[in-house]
């Protein structure tokens, strides 16, 4: 599982280092660019579940996965059309950040510093919102940037609440223990 989740960190870190520097290349090829996308969220949904200790209670995982494995490979295959893709990505995104907004409510009840993540799950809706209502070149470009904080959010925010966990919650508990 640690392999895996480095070789998942260095993939979406060089994905959205790669976006900044090829953005118009990869807006021209929409079609592949998020439909691969797509199949590699997908892909990864599966190895998530693929690594759960209790699968079992887990398959809405694996089920999710596969939706996105379809409508990945779908739209490689399938849609040429960018305002059809633009509307696809978009409603993707909001699918996702709705999941995320859900993570980080379970977060905050745990009083988990979460708000970053909650703000950036807003934003991406937003953004997602104006995609589908106008979907074309100039929004795609504009959602590319925010891909960008996505895909480095969505592996860096899990560092970031493993580092939370191991030096400053347990800094509390002891603090708490000696009072």
């Amino acid at each position: 599982m640690k392999i895996y989740k480095c070789i998942k960190f260095g993939l979406f870190v060089v994905l959205g280092i790669s976006i900044f520097f090829l953005m118009d290349t990869y807006v021209e090829q929409l079609r592949y660019f998020i439909g691969g996308l797509i199949t590699l969220y997908g892909i990864d949904g599966f190895c998530s579940w693929f690594f759960e200790k209790d699968r079992e209670q887990k398959m809405h995982f694996l089920f999710k996965a596969i939706v996105q494995l379809i409508l990945g490979l779908c739209t490689l295959v399938l849609i040429d059309d960018i305002k059809v893709i633009c509307v696809i990505w978009a409603v993707w995104a909001i699918l996702r950040e709705a999941d995320e907004i859900a993570e980080y409510y379970e977060m905050f009840k745990e009083k988990v510093p979460c708000l970053l993540g909650f703000l950036e799950s807003v934003i991406a809706i937003v953004f997602s919102i104006m995609l589908i209502m106008e979907p074309g070149e100039h929004h795609a470009k504009i959602h590319m940037y925010l891909l960008i904080v996505e895909l480095l959010s969505t592996v860096i925010f899990p560092q970031l609440r493993f580092a939370y966990f191991k030096y400053i919650a347990k800094e509390k508990k002891s603090e708490k223990a000696s009072n």
